[in-house]
């Protein structure tokens, strides 16, 4: 379920990050030429990226209880707030950049980097009572091959720690 995740991300995030590049490339070096297309399809695709993490932390802080997606999710509805707040106060290049463009990037690539490092078995998760109730213990049976791997791995980097 993991990888899947990981792929779904990797396909919505790395164009936006790549539209985004092209469209400040554009606008640094003026022999490139103009590329309001590329800004415009990176801003378009930000909707489905923030879309498919939502639902991801949704179920990973669900399901299993995860610390750091609980930490995401109050996150975006901090962000979520001020964007609300700040729309109403502010307006002009301050609300597309500042608020429409950083932000979601910033908290979009976090929670990229976390998937990756947490497929990886870089990152162990323990869980947390706040935001959702976590589950008391895992069920073997009702995890997927990837999670009883990153079981398995987490479980042998708690005991080579354990050694040293």
């Amino acid at each position: 379920m993991l990888q899947f995740d990981f792929i779904v991300q990797s396909l919505v995030y790395l164009p936006t990050v790549l539209l985004y590049l092209i469209a400040i490339a554009s606008e640094t070096f003026p022999f490139i030429g103009s590329s309001n297309e590329a800004f415009i399809y990176a801003l378009l695709m930000q909707v489905p990226l923030g879309g498919t993490q939502l639902l991801s932390g949704l179920v990973r802080s669900i399901r299993h209880g995860s610390a750091m997606r609980k930490k995401y999710l109050m996150a975006c509805g901090v962000y979520f707030a001020a964007l609300f707040a700040i729309a109403n106060a502010a307006y002009g290049d301050f609300i597309i950049i500042g608020t429409i463009i950083v932000p979601p990037m910033i908290i979009a690539s976090i929670y990229y980097v976390l998937t990756y490092l947490q497929l990886t078995g870089r990152f162990e998760d323990s869980g947390s009572s706040s935001f959702f109730p976590e589950k008391t213990s895992l069920v073997l049976d009702e995890l997927d091959e990837d999670e009883r791997s990153l079981l398995e791995i987490q479980e042998r980097q708690r005991a080579r720690r354990a050694n040293s």
